[in-house]
């Protein structure tokens, strides 16, 4: 017994030792960094484009950088209010604030520019999916943006490409419609609206085709001046080009169009998994593929993204399809067109 005793003493002491050495060991190992912050701005949890951006941003950041080191991710929808962004930024003071501003669409990416240009020392700033940001003013260049913000441009949309895409399934088209917001207080952004309306009706002139702008700026406005564009001007599609009220408002419009029969035609494609006939553009999901390498390469590597170019992806834009929602917004296709569902783009049938 004494000497079992006295084996146990002595490991005893060689277990308090061998913890001693472990506690020297994690002394003398240096301090892991606080965590990163990154804060995503979207303009609306019903822009289906923008969610898929993120979805895509986060995971490939993730996997990229690794669980232990991702950063701490926030993602905040500001509802399509201009109020509820300009609080947002009012909290944003400095780099302690967060590590990363990552902005998605040009009218949030152009405020929150205005408001961190305000800023003595402000955070990095990465935007995505901003059409003409050298024009916008948010970058000097697109080869080198200037300042501490950096992004991935929106290709060109091919106009002409989606009005022939919709002759072809409906031959007869002779006029549309355009739906868009009411102007908004930013000028800059209203401009940019403009030139995408005018953009469009040249390609349907040159198409004759005729162009029907409609300007909403209620909710239940939406259906009466949807019908009276079918009754008195014969419209039989309805676009809507890049547009916060109209993506906010994406639910109503579906049921309007399939009230009055006129088929629904949006600028981005995730939107027929919710019941949008039409969908012609790109898919959101590479914009937040592209935007994540740019923040690895800030948030690891320490680049500076005032001499880091902004991305403008290799992207073709293509068509997608929801047969059922087009046959409940009455667009029926004629047996020599059904083909053109398997040809041009992904066909989408719901369950």
């Amino acid at each position: 017994m004494n000497a079992l005793i006295a084996y146990l003493k002595k490991l005893y002491a060689r277990v308090w030792d061998w913890f001693g050495d472990v506690r020297k060991n994690k002394d003398s190992m240096p301090a892991l960094s606080a965590r990163q912050q990154v804060l995503i701005i979207i303009p609306h949890d019903k822009s289906w484009w923008a969610v898929n951006a993120v979805q895509h941003f986060v995971a490939t950041l993730r996997d990229q950088m690794g669980y232990r080191q991702a950063p701490q991710i926030d993602i905040v929808s500001i509802r399509s209010s201009a109020e509820v962004l300009a609080a947002l930024l009012a909290t944003i003071h400095n780099r302690e604030s967060c590590d990363l501003i990552v902005t998605t669409g040009s009218w949030i990416t152009q405020e929150t520019r205005n408001h961190l240009d305000a800023l003595s020392n402000p955070p990095a700033h990465i935007f995505c999916g901003v059409i003409d940001p050298v024009g916008l003013g948010i970058v000097d260049s697109l080869e080198r943006p200037g300042r501490q913000v950096s992004g991935v441009a929106t290709v060109q949309f091919d106009f002409g490409l989606q009005v022939d895409m919709l002759k072809a399934l409906r031959p007869e088209l002779k006029a549309l419609a355009i739906l868009c917001g009411a102007v908004s207080g930013n000028t800059g952004i209203s401009n940019l609206v403009l030139r995408q309306i005018e953009r469009f009706s040249a390609e349907c002139q040159a198409r004759n085709v005729k162009v029907v702008v409609i300007k909403l700026t209620k909710i239940t406005e939406i259906e009466p001046l949807v019908r009276v564009a079918r009754d008195e001007h014969g419209i039989g599609v309805a676009c809507v080009l890049n547009d916060l009220f109209i993506s906010a408002n994406l639910e109503r419009l579906i049921t309007a169009c399939e009230a009055v029969g006129v088929p629904l035609c949006t600028n981005e494609l995730s939107s027929v998994y919710h019941g949008v006939a039409i969908g012609f553009g790109e898919h959101g999901g590479v914009y937040g593929m592209h935007a994540a390498a740019l923040a690895y390469e800030l948030l690891v590597h320490h680049h500076s993204l005032a001499v880091t170019p902004v991305i403008v992806p290799p992207i073709q834009p293509s068509m997608r399809y929801n047969y059922d929602a087009m046959q409940a917004q009455g667009l029926i296709l004629a047996p020599n067109t059904k083909h053109l569902l398997n040809m041009v783009s992904v066909f989408f049938q719901s369950k």
